[in-house]
């Protein structure tokens, strides 16, 4: 067998240098891998640029002729780095899934990755007993959100920015309209109404005010609709540092887009 690295690349030769047999039948990639899979070097394009191709498949197509359209290589010994063509057959993607190692995790609820809670909110609170509650399938630090309303109880008039045609909060942008859309549905009235949800995990909310939401038929995620029936409706950023100005909104039809931003050719949403 030639020393590696003497061989053109994309031939049988450099194929070769690259491959080692090993005891249980498997023909394990030397070279570069990604993922676990052999990556072999084709051709070279301009300024010697490499052009890259997935191992086993050059080393398929080249002992067993090409892959049939609409199939890919699956690897019956279930190694990523072996290129021995008798242990590849071509499937569907879907058959190639199926096989694969994510079906079994999800029957095996002992194999099954979980995100693990948080025991403690960012500001130190304990996320448990009566200190933790759910809204929308989120789990909520109530003690935050007392901190919150006795912030905006007594925040001064003079720091609440008064609402009558547009205005942001943060990823919100709210903007009164003069009615609701025909294809949308009532989807909350009263209660905590969450605008939009920040990056940083922190809601803007209209909480315990005659309000109510509205999403679109097609439930949109990006934008939703709020009507104020009452006097007026604070929207608050809940966060005990760093918050975002509250917005009282005067009585109407607000039209609210989330991380979205106005620019002279329309919306678009926004690429932080």
């Amino acid at each position: 067998m030639p020393a590696k690295g003497t061989s053109k690349v994309g031939t049988a030769a450099y194929l070769q240098e690259r491959c080692a047999p090993q005891a249980d039948g498997c023909v394990v990639w030397t070279g570069t891998r990604k993922d676990g899979y052999g990556r072999a070097v084709v051709a070279y394009r301009g300024h010697a640029r490499p052009v890259w191709r997935p191992a086993h498949v050059v080393v398929y197509e080249m002992w067993k002729g090409p892959v049939p359209a609409g199939l890919e290589l699956d690897h019956g010994c279930r190694n990523r780095a072996c290129v021995n063509p008798d242990h590849l057959e071509p499937v569907t993607h879907a058959e190639n899934v199926r096989r694969g190692d994510l079906p079994l995790m999800m029957r095996d609820p002992q194999r099954r990755p979980r995100r693990q809670l948080l025991a403690k909110c960012k500001n130190g609170h304990v996320m448990a007993g009566n200190n933790l509650g759910h809204t929308g399938g989120r789990r909520v630090c109530r003690a935050c959100k007392r901190e919150t309303s006795r912030r905006l109880r007594n925040t001064p008039m003079e720091n609440i920015r008064i609402v009558n045609e547009m205005a942001a909060q943060g990823d919100v942008l709210i903007r009164k309209i003069a009615a609701l859309p025909s294809d949308v549905v009532e989807t909350q009235k009263g209660g905590r109404l969450v605008l939009g949800h920040s990056e940083t995990g922190h809601d803007h909310v209209v909480e315990n005010q005659e309000a109510r939401l509205f999403e679109k038929v097609n439930r949109d995620p990006m934008i939703c609709y709020l009507a104020v029936d009452g006097e007026h409706a604070d929207l608050v950023h809940h966060r005990s540092h760093d918050t975002h100005q509250p917005l009282r909104l005067s009585p109407g039809v607000y039209e609210v887009r989330r991380q979205e931003e106005y620019t002279p050719e329309g919306w678009r949403r926004v690429e932080d």
